[in-house]
């Protein structure tokens, strides 16, 4: 049996001898559709979205397993490793993160994924970074999962703009391209609200409004 899914970006119809099971499926749970709006990943089967569940947990189990960024002689103590970036300053980053999408309508889970990078770029760091270089990084990886989740263009001088005019385009565009070289250019990991969203595809005659509710508690969640 083949299974294809369908994406918000192209359709895959299924094989004719599916055709008549996937109407039925889609008859049944057309009184509890689940719409993403933005955000929406498609009209999948269980198949194709316990297929997209186990590589993204491969995925982040492995190639963008966090130790893997850290420097080697901190592999051993991960566990025991304080943040390198003060946490006050990665909240204000995440707001100021939130407002810039939000002014541009793009999908939220665009900082999930900034933020996941950002993360991961200052695991490889040894030293204490200075607050211009946490302001900058920020900026770059914002850009970056914008560049990686959406169609919409934000130019360097914009984001420099939202930066208070604090980096010039080109010192953004070259921290861009340190934190890509740090990261290995691994940069689309499954984000949290990636996960949260195909697992509320499976749940079956739940209500409307609380997979919403889900779904926002979790955006928030993730995003601290």
């Amino acid at each position: 049996e083949r299974h294809k899914c369908i994406d918000h970006k192209q359709r895959a119809y299924p094989h004719h001898n599916d055709q008549h099971q996937m109407e039925n499926e889609q008859s049944n749970e057309s009184s509890n559709h689940f719409c993403f709006s933005r955000e929406e990943i498609g009209h999948l089967t269980k198949r194709c979205i316990l297929d997209r569940l186990a590589v993204m947990t491969r995925n982040e189990r492995e190639m963008y397993n966090y130790c893997r960024f850290l420097p080697s002689h901190e592999r051993q103590h991960s566990s025991l490793q304080t943040p390198i970036v003060d946490p006050d300053w990665r909240a204000s980053i995440v707001k100021w993160s939130y407002n810039v999408v939000d002014y541009f309508d793009l999908s939220r889970e665009v900082v999930a994924l900034s933020m996941s990078l950002f993360d991961r770029f200052f695991a490889t760091r040894i030293c204490m970074p200075s607050s211009d270089l946490v302001l900058l990084a920020s900026i770059a990886t914002l850009h970056i999962a914008i560049k990686t989740r959406e169609s919409a263009i934000i130019k360097l001088s914009t984001l420099s703009w939202f930066g208070r005019g604090r980096f010039s385009e080109s010192r953004i565009a070259h921290m861009e391209l340190l934190i890509l070289t740090n990261l290995r250019w691994l940069v689309n990991p499954p984000t949290t609200i990636a996960f949260v969203m195909h697992l509320l595809l499976l749940l079956p005659g739940t209500n409307l409004d609380l997979k919403r509710e889900i779904l926002e508690s979790s955006r928030f969640l993730a995003g601290r």
